[in-house]
């Protein structure tokens, strides 16, 4: 037996594998299926009825039903005359066009008659007499006329009702003759068509759709008492001119439209009139400028309003009871219209403006302020400068903003000025106090308070 030779590297050939790996198991025993393409299924009797049967059967319904009604549409609907499709309101009598205007015109010259005699004129007392009889007699025509119309407009309402009332039976009657005379609709078998061809022989093509042609179809029957037109009597033309036409007469106004046009001229007979007699007066008028209300009638109205408001301005006393005397900020102090610099408490500032209103009038001058609200340090200064006559600082009225120190003659006791303020200003809350008056403990006609009332 022979020994097998020993190989050397050279002879031994090296084993290459493959780049892509091997195909599993179950992959070498699966074989490659091709692809199925579904395939569609002859169509059945069922299928063909549905797909050619039904809209040929749907448009031959369609055609004969529109084919029919079309031809009973004219028998339907008879022509109606003018006068049964009017509106019920085209029969009344139309308003005329100028009432409208001569209305506005009338009211416009009652405005000016009324401003006319309100007005302070030299008016003639018989140019103002006169006004006011055309005046007075505007209005009654006016208001006759208005009671006219409202009462004709109710008298055509029952009218209105029994025309309606006529207009629906008449309609309703031709609506029943027009059902009557309408064809009977056609059979039923002669509008139904079969819906595919071959069926008995057991073919599967479709049935052809019919045509409907013209000739299938009866033309719509004219009714009896219809007589046909004649081609010639378009050819004809009417040569006649409208020269040559006779005129057609127009209709003679109602009652109430000559009884709205005789209100009416009458209406604007007497606007012109009274128009005519405003404007000579006005020309030969001279406007005369009201006098200047008295010292008494000023203080009379500034006291009614100083009344009125006395309930509103109890608010300000209270708004500063949180504040000490001297210490109040001038965010809750109202300056004085008439003095520059000078300040008060605000409801006291209100009505010392109404008394200086009343007060000019009567001396032909403002109050004269010297001194309004003070400080806490203006009440020390003025206590080092005056001494005993000045209030102890922190104690005085002067530093809750409702007192005031006067001049222009208010300060001297018996004074025309003094008297009327010391008669007139308690009115406005402002009075000279028991302890400051002549027989006061420590007089001083100048010094006055403010007490809310």
């Amino acid at each position: 037996m022979e020994r097998p030779q020993k190989r050397s590297k050279e002879d031994c050939v090296t084993h290459e594998y493959p780049s892509t790996p091997h195909p599993s198991r179950r992959d070498l025993h699966r074989t490659a299926r091709p692809r199925r393409i579904p395939q569609l299924r002859p169509l059945s009797r069922w299928d063909r009825r549905v797909l050619f049967g039904l809209p040929t059967t749907l448009l031959l319904v369609a055609l004969s039903a529109g084919l029919f009604t079309g031809a009973s549409a004219s028998a339907e609907v008879p022509p109606q005359p003018a006068a049964a499709t009017a509106t019920p309101s085209a029969a009344l009598p139309a308003t005329p066009s100028a009432a409208p205007a001569a209305v506005a015109d009338a009211q416009v010259a009652l405005r000016s008659a009324e401003r006319l005699t309100k007005e302070p004129r030299t008016v003639a007392a018989k140019q103002r007499k006169r006004i006011e009889s055309l005046s007075a007699e505007l209005r009654a025509l006016m208001t006759d006329r208005s009671d006219a119309a409202a009462s004709r407009a109710g008298e055509r309402q029952p009218v209105e009702a029994a025309r309606a009332a006529d207009d629906e039976a008449q309609d309703a009657k031709a609506g029943r003759d027009a059902a009557e005379a309408a064809p009977s609709a056609a059979p039923a078998e002669d509008q139904a068509a079969p819906a595919t061809a071959g069926q008995e022989d057991g073919t599967t093509e479709p049935a052809p759709i019919p045509s409907a042609a013209p000739a299938e179809i009866a033309p719509p029957s004219l009714p009896t008492d219809v007589t046909p037109l004649d081609d010639t009597a378009d050819a004809t033309i009417d040569d006649t001119s409208d020269a040559e036409r006779p005129e057609t007469a127009a209709p003679a106004p109602t009652q109430g439209e000559a009884a709205d046009a005789a209100a009416t001229s009458e209406l604007k007979q007497t606007t012109e009139a009274l128009t005519d007699l405003i404007r000579s007066a006005e020309a030969s008028a001279v406007k005369i400028k009201p006098a200047p209300a008295t010292p008494k009638e000023v203080l009379a109205r500034q006291v009614r309003a100083a009344r009125e408001a006395a309930p509103k301005l109890k608010k300000h006393a209270r708004a500063l009871a949180g504040h000490e005397n001297g210490e109040i900020p001038s965010r809750e102090l109202c300056k004085v219209g008439f003095a520059r610099g000078e300040a008060l408490r605000c409801d006291a500032t209100q009505q010392l403006e109404r008394l200086n209103r009343a007060y000019r009038a009567r001396f032909g001058t403002n109050l004269d302020i010297v001194d309004s609200y003070r400080s806490y340090a203006a009440q020390v200064a003025t206590a080092a400068s005056r001494g005993y006559l000045a209030a102890v600082p922190g104690y005085s009225n002067h530093g809750w903003a409702v007192a005031l120190d006067l001049g222009g003659g208010v300060q001297q006791f018996g004074s025309a000025q003094h008297n009327w303020l010391r008669k007139h200003g308690p009115a406005f809350g402002w009075d000279n106090p028991g302890w400051a008056r002549a027989d006061g403990r420590k007089p001083e006609a100048w010094h006055w308070e403010y007490k809310a009332r």
